[in-house]
């Protein structure tokens, strides 16, 4: 795997490459609390950090006068590379806090056998925003002067070494001491300078080379760099599709993208709750796993119901009922009219106070989570109607069999309509069903009233009229009358009449009182008049028959008689 340093022009701004392989892993126990040094590092956020692969270090690019009118480039860098504290290749390097402690070896020779004193100046942007301070103690980046050595033998490759603390959560860049000048022919880079007599440069100051005699501007080169596994922890929504993209899009992932990575989950998002998975990064010898959690967030539950259907005019009320929600937080609301977002509306019920025809439609409520963001949607048809008229029957009535059925006398109903043209009064009209009763005269009549709108809108009511018979046929009875005992009963018969009934049943019955000698006596006789409910009416009347002529002799009376007391003759029979 490979990682360049640019310590050129700003444009060339240092960035860090790397990839790692391998099934392998290793951990080099680093000086702590070293000092940053200038690599250029280009690192993702994450715990865990491998670099691998061999140290190969590529051509250092360098300039003899460094635009400095410097004019000896007796001392080159020939290369850069990353070691452990005992100057071996660093093969394998985790990073599982905030920084990774590591070595960086320079390599350096001479054209002469002379004593220098060799430094190299440089500086850090930490996050890469283009802030460098030059002057005084740094604040938000860094600035180093190392020493490299006091003797340089001719010819000879020499190496120091040095420690960084390599950040695990920002990228690094080095930059040089003219990082931010505006001439394009200086150099922006690290310098490298030397002299015979050490002049300073403690701290980052404008270089140049009046107080040196010689410089160098260094150039890229090649060396390892981490391979990394980044398992963040996050949260998605119940009902998310859980597939390997999910996981990437929420910052799981391979610091370089030669690296291979591979996810391992076990779980789907239908039941909140927590998850853990892995990524495992590897390339070549070296690997490295790191573990991520994943909060599945519940949806909010949400039912939407209307009053629907109204009719026009009336009141629509739309209420989304979100009972048994888990939310830590407030919820927000979100109606819709079709695709169409209902500006204002913000609650949990929506209304429209006279709804309309154009009112109609498909309405939808969105529902938010505010603490998780989830969000539940549920979707309901409303229908706004021109309502059928209201019709108001009267009253039930109970009528004798002679009344009056018409509607001025039973009643007629009362008819409100929500058309815009009204109704026509002969528009409300009536039908008959009779139910017949226990009597002719006694029945039910079940009138249904219908009124048609002039919207073509239908509306109807039922009365209940009970008709009866309680009333008596009036009876008139024959006069009473006194008869002798010879004379035969009379057969006058009583008449009658009914307010219903024409043919009323007239029938009697004879009751004989005595009185004070066998042919004085009195006969009450009892007329009833029965109609075809059996409503009964009677009378009597009184028949006196009494004895008041004497008997007639069927033969002449025998003559007087005048006779001697001894001759008296016998009595002759006579019949009367």
């Amino acid at each position: 795997m490979k990682v360049w340093i640019d310590m050129g022009m700003r444009e060339k701004k240092s960035r860090l490459g790397y990839e790692a392989d391998g099934k392998s892993r290793c951990r080099s126990a680093l000086a702590k609390n070293a000092a940053m040094f200038f690599v250029a590092a280009l690192l993702l956020i994450g715990p865990a950090i491998a670099a691998a692969g061999d140290i190969n270090p590529g051509p250092i690019n360098y300039f003899t006068d460094c635009e400095y009118g410097c004019t000896a480039d007796d001392v080159k860098v020939t290369g850069y590379e990353v070691v452990d504290e005992n100057g071996d290749p660093l093969t394998c390097m985790e990073c599982e806090g905030d920084t990774a402690s590591a070595y960086i070896k320079v390599t350096y020779q001479s054209t002469a056998n002379k004593r220098y004193n060799v430094f190299l100046l440089f500086g850090i942007d930490k996050d890469g925003n283009g802030v460098i301070t030059l002057t005084g103690d740094p604040i938000t980046n860094e600035q180093y002067r190392v020493a490299l050595a006091d003797v340089i033998t001719q010819n000879t490759e020499m190496a120091t070494t040095f420690p960084i603390s390599w950040p695990c959560d920002q990228p690094l860049y080095a930059v040089g001491p003219n990082y931010l000048s505006s001439d394009p022919k200086v150099c922006k880079g690290p310098v490298l300078h030397w002299d015979n007599n050490d002049q300073g440069y403690d701290k980052w100051t404008e270089y140049n080379c009046s107080p040196t005699s010689q410089c160098w501007c260094s150039g890229p080169t090649t060396i390892p760099a981490p391979c990394r596994a980044i398992a963040p922890v996050f949260s998605i929504c119940q009902g998310t599709v859980v597939e390997d993209q999910l996981f990437y899009d929420n910052g799981a992932a391979c610091g370089d993208p030669k690296c291979t990575a591979v996810l391992a989950y076990d779980f789907d998002s239908s039941t909140p709750g927590s998850y853990d998975y892995n990524i495992t990064c590897s390339s070549g010898d070296c690997s490295v796993k790191d573990t991520g959690t994943v909060t599945v967030n519940p949806l909010p539950a949400v039912n939407l119901t209307s009053n629907s259907p109204v009719c026009i005019d009336e009141k629509l009320t739309l209420t989304a009922d979100t009972t048994g929600t888990v939310c830590n937080g407030g919820l927000k609301y979100e109606w819709y009219k079709g695709n169409d977002l209902i500006s204002g509306a913000t609650g949990s019920t929506y209304e429209i106070t006279n709804a309309q025809t154009s009112d109609s439609g498909t309405y939808e409520v969105v529902v938010t989570c505010l603490a998780t963001e989830c969000s539940n949607n549920d979707t309901t048809e409303v229908s706004v109607i021109p309502c059928a008229p209201e019709i108001s029957c009267p009253p039930d009535i109970t009528v004798e069999c002679d009344e009056s059925l018409l509607p001025a006398d039973t009643g007629s109903p009362s008819v409100t309509t929500k058309c815009p043209t009204g109704y026509d009064p002969e528009d409300v009209t009536f039908t008959d069903k009779t139910s017949n009763g226990d009597c002719p005269n006694n029945y039910t009549i079940e009138r249904n009233w219908t009124v048609i709108d002039n919207c073509g809108n239908i509306a109807w009511c039922i009365q209940n009229i009970t008709v009866q018979d309680t009333t008596k046929p009036v009876i008139d009875c024959p006069d009473d009358v006194t008869i002798e005992c010879s004379d035969p009963l009379p057969t006058t018969e009583a008449t009658a009449t009914d307010n219903c009934d024409t043919s009323v049943t007239i029938a009697s019955s004879d009751e004989r009182i005595d009185g004070d000698c066998p042919n004085n006596y009195t006969v009450e006789r009892n007329w009833t008049a029965t109609d075809d409910c059996g409503n009964v009416a009677w009378c009597i009347q009184t028949i006196t028959v009494q004895d008041t002529k004497a008997p007639t002799f069927n033969e002449p009376c025998p003559a007087d008689k005048t006779v001697e007391c001894d001759s008296v003759p016998e009595r002759e029979t006579l019949t009367a």
